[in-house]
């Protein structure tokens, strides 16, 4: 991200009532130390696309895991009838 740094210095001049000394050392010091850090929309909008992959492979394991419980389930009670009838057999 750039920033036409006259314009703002002299926006902090005439409209700020700063010194010049005061509005390049304020500029500088945002252009060197804020700025950089600063997200761009661009930069906003790659994390949100980031985020919406997550979440769609989020859901897709979460389907897949239902669906592996629902079929252990279905081989436990399977499990479970089987040793009811052999234990009534047995008895």
């Amino acid at each position: 991200m750039t920033i036409d740094t006259l314009a703002y210095t002299k926006h902090l001049i005439e409209k700020g009532n700063f010194d010049q000394r005061q509005a390049e050392a304020l500029v500088e010091a945002q252009r060197d130390h804020v700025i950089p850090d600063l997200a761009t929309r661009g930069d906003i909008k790659s994390i949100l696309n980031r985020l919406d992959v997550i979440e769609q492979r989020s859901e897709s394991l979460h389907h897949e895991l239902d669906a592996k419980i629902s079929r252990s389930l279905l081989v436990a009670s399977g499990l479970i009838i089987a040793a009811i009838g052999l234990f009534t057999k047995v008895l």
